[in-house]
């Protein structure tokens, strides 16, 4: 499939595994951020934020949102040195609970652990070394975090439960009890926003066997035992190919041709909202040939020829025609997000000068969450200087129908259903010939 045919049947938002300055090159607007339980709390109650802060903060700089792995324990609370044993519940609900509140409106999702279908791995923060079937079961874990991140943090996702790409019977005993298990406050399944699952491919698999691993190894199962989950938002938290294996081109290209695959293209994976996917990995140095960019920092193709192609924040083109899977509006409390009258900041002053556009970061703000579509409020000019009009949209280009006209000196709102980026940002543009104007929006739902 050549570069310029590469259009997937409904869009994917394209994030790394790690972040930084490189992923933010790289176009992508979601990072997948490892910071372990361990390196948050390497000894009881000593907490330490400054790893965790600079990954997610760096991210949120750079216009891009977190998804945050909730995963490899302190040995001190699991007895383990892999960090992959679950600790004593009652720790893990206040690891998690700190976790959430420090991280409040800066994180947009948690994912639950990490593979939690494999044991005895030795990679540190990987697998879950304990029955699945011996209370307290992973599940129950998956559901502890779900109610303390929803209660400190209603706009965070939870994502789960990220399972590994190959097949195993432990998939299947997630599944179920995902599927079957009651609490009095609901189902097992009702504590989960989004499906995560891996696709990391071999090397001799091409995008169309990646595919199809896909969805025997994971989604099929998915389907069969979990159908109350298999309708959800799926998250393909790792995938992709190593270029010492296959060289920098094939690397590309199966990237690419997988995204487009796992994304409608192919039959088998059709029915499945895969919404999000994570390339593993961003930069590892000469750790891994699965990094995108190569031992001394500088990109390889995957970047250079298909990501940085595709607009901030990278999605996969779509094939047109293009009709957007049905979405669903959620009510807000009425809420200010943004006011230019304010301080100067990220959703405050200065005012908008005439011709002049602004990009918004609105996500996390007022509940909404990161993975919403469009928001719907109340907009408002005041203090206007001249003649003109605002128009709010999603992105860098403008409508030619605005949202609101406005003469000098007139106060004038309008209400508004608008689209916002895959990270949340909503832009806003003054079109006066000259003189500024302060705009108040107000929200009041979200649709997702």
């Amino acid at each position: 499939m050549s570069p310029a045919f590469a259009h997937a049947a409904r869009p994917v938002v394209i994030g790394t595994n790690d972040g930084g300055p490189l992923s933010r090159a790289a176009n992508v607007g979601w990072t997948r951020v490892s910071v372990y339980w361990s390196a948050v709390e390497p000894s009881p109650g000593a907490w330490t934020w400054s790893e965790a802060d600079a990954a997610v903060d760096g991210a949120r700089a750079n216009g891009q949102q977190v998804l945050y792995i909730l995963s490899g324990a302190p040995s001190w609370a699991c007895g383990c040195a892999n960090g992959a044993a679950p600790p004593p519940i009652d720790l893990w609900k206040r690891y998690v609970g700190r976790v959430a509140e420090h991280m409040k409106g800066r994180v947009a999702a948690y994912e639950i652990w990490n593979e939690p279908d494999l044991s005895g791995n030795a990679t540190y923060g990987v697998g879950w070394d304990a029955d699945l079937t011996v209370a307290p079961r992973y599940v129950d874990y998956l559901v502890e975090a779900a109610r303390i991140v929803r209660a400190v943090d209603p706009a965070a996702r939870i994502v789960g439960p990220s399972l590994s790409g190959g097949w195993n019977y432990r998939t299947l005993q997630i599944f179920s009890q995902l599927e079957g298990t009651e609490f009095p406050d609901g189902n097992a399944s009702s504590f989960v926003d989004v499906i995560s699952v891996h696709a990391n491919a071999h090397d001799d698999w091409t995008a169309a066997d990646a595919a199809e691993r896909l969805w025997w190894n994971k989604l099929y199962p998915l389907q069969t035992y979990n159908p109350r989950n298999a309708g959800k938002p799926i998250w393909l938290s790792e995938f992709g190919w190593s270029s010492d294996a296959i060289g920098e081109a094939a690397q590309r290209d199966r990237i690419r041709d997988f995204l487009v695959g796992a994304t409608g293209e192919s039959a088998r994976l059709a029915p499945f909202r895969i919404t999000h996917a994570f390339i593993y990995v961003l930069a590892r140095g000469c750790e891994t040939g699965q990094s995108i960019y190569r031992c001394d920092s500088t990109p390889k193709v995957v970047v250079t020829e298909y990501l940085q192609t595709l607009p901030f924040p990278a999605v996969q083109a779509v094939r047109p025609p293009f009709a957007a899977e049905g979405t669903k509006f959620y009510t807000l409390p009425p809420c200010r997000l943004l006011d230019t009258r304010d301080s100067p900041g990220p959703l405050g002053g200065p005012s908008l000068a005439a011709r002049t556009q602004r990009g918004f970061p609105v996500a996390l703000a007022c509940g909404l969450p990161a993975t919403a579509r469009a928001i719907s409020g109340n907009a408002t000019v005041v203090a206007a200087e001249g003649f003109g009009y605002v128009v709010l949209f999603a992105g860098d280009a403008a409508p030619s129908t605005s949202t609101i006209n406005y003469r000098p000196g007139q106060v004038r709102g309008n209400n508004f259903a608008i689209g916002v980026t895959p990270t949340g940002s909503l832009s806003i543009g003054c079109g006066a010939q000259s003189g500024r104007v302060d705009v108040i929006v107000d929200v009041n739902g979200y649709f997702e």
